[in-house]
């Protein structure tokens, strides 16, 4: 038998092991859980408190690779 191989009739084994709990995360979370509450709230976090900061002239323009590593703290040397 190759090293790799897996034999067939480990694959009859219930996906979980018997495994309550695991069973549960395999089926995942329902849609609208806690992740897409997370993503709502950070978004509305950001539309009031964090977008109204930044200047009109500042939406929607894209930094230069110089400006972007000085804000970074890059220097002539790479760091």
């Amino acid at each position: 038998m190759d090293f790799y191989h897996r034999p067939e009739r480990t694959r009859a084994r219930n996906q979980d092991g018997g495994d309550p709990a695991r069973a549960r995360r395999r089926q995942g979370a329902p849609a609208g859980s806690l992740l897409e509450r997370g993503r709502k709230s950070l978004q509305a976090y950001l539309e009031q408190n964090v977008w109204p900061l930044i200047p009109p002239e500042e939406l929607g323009r894209a930094m230069g690779r110089e400006e972007e590593d000085k804000i970074l703290g890059y220097g002539p040397e790479g760091f």
